[in-house]
């Protein structure tokens, strides 16, 4: 039991099946909330109980790189990949789909 939430709480997180993540949500209908994995789904991962008319987004960070993933409140989320130097080379929704690539080309000049 993960407490007692008043009706109308949207309940989200993501559950694994062994082969890919899935988005879960419903509103909760008030009292203790517990939350039991979908069958045949060994992990549950961003659980999320968000008041009615609310708005939370999370993110992950990479120390002295930046932010390595986001997700927004409809459970939509993109992932950022940096190449050694810590520059951005890829964006990738959930799918794995390239939603932005960032082309870093190094210029000598010699005099």
């Amino acid at each position: 039991v993960l407490g007692d939430y008043p009706a109308g709480h949207e309940v989200t997180f993501w559950s694994y099946d062994g082969s890919q993540w899935h988005h879960n949500s419903f509103e909760h209908s008030g009292g203790a909330l517990s939350i039991q994995r979908p069958t045949g789904h060994s992990f549950i991962d961003e659980l999320r109980i968000q008041p009615p008319n609310s708005r939370i987004q999370s993110m992950t960070y990479r120390p002295l790189v930046g932010v390595t993933s986001e997700l927004n409140d409809q459970g939509e989320g993109i992932r950022q990949e940096y190449d050694l130097f810590g520059r951005a080379l890829f964006s990738f929704d959930r799918d794995g789909n390239v939603l932005l690539e960032n082309r870093n080309t190094m210029i000598n000049h010699q005099n």
